[in-house]
């Protein structure tokens, strides 16, 4: 089984080919790629892992959060390829991306707005913040933490008084048990944008 995988909501996109549980390709696109050139990648991804797009079985993607025009575009993209080829696709929050490159405590933020973070718990954590939430910065330097994993200013890591957790287990390695963890349908994904809408 080939698995197409899109992550466009990180500050580093990710495209991955993943064959019967191991991650056969893999490629790393610029923050600011062109989407023109999208599709060409996507293809030399496949070609590189010795298989055409109409190998394909199913697609991946990260649904949110992230830069709005690129979490639109990866969507879209990963919309379309599942639609053009028939085949089911399934989507993925970011923070569980994250949740399964740690083994441990800690918790997932990413920043959304100067004073806005989405926080999620990780571990001991999940008790508090099990699923995905807004939160204030102030609310958040009010929280006893510990480290964090995901994308934060460097502003507000200095207001938080808290360290990006110094390991993390390679996305490679970790994501086949992801994508074969979720479930795939024949619907399009829809964004997660984290506030309301």
């Amino acid at each position: 089984m080939d698995t197409l995988f899109l992550d466009f909501c990180s500050h580093k996109k990710l495209l991955a080919l993943v064959r019967d549980g191991t991650t056969v390709a893999e490629r790393e696109l610029q923050d600011h790629t062109d989407e023109a050139s999208v599709m060409p990648a996507i293809e030399e991804l496949v070609t590189k892992a010795g298989r055409t797009l109409t190998d394909i079985n199913r697609v991946a993607a990260v649904t949110g959060p992230g830069g709005f025009m690129s979490q639109r575009v990866g969507l879209a993209v990963a919309n379309a390829l599942a639609w053009s080829l028939k085949v089911p696709i399934g989507g993925v929050h970011l923070s569980e991306v994250y949740g399964a490159r740690i083994s441990g405590d800690a918790l997932w933020i990413h920043s959304t707005k100067k004073q806005l973070l989405f926080v999620r718990g990780l571990g001991k954590f999940a008790k508090t913040w099990p699923e995905p939430i807004t939160i204030t910065l102030d609310e958040l330097s009010a929280v006893k933490k510990s480290a964090y994993v995901g994308e934060v200013l460097p502003e507000q890591a200095a207001v938080l008084q808290i360290k990006p957790l110094a390991t993390m287990n390679d996305i490679a390695a970790v994501l086949p048990s992801i994508i074969d963890n979720l479930a795939y349908d024949m619907k399009p994904l829809i964004p997660w944008y984290g506030r309301g809408a």
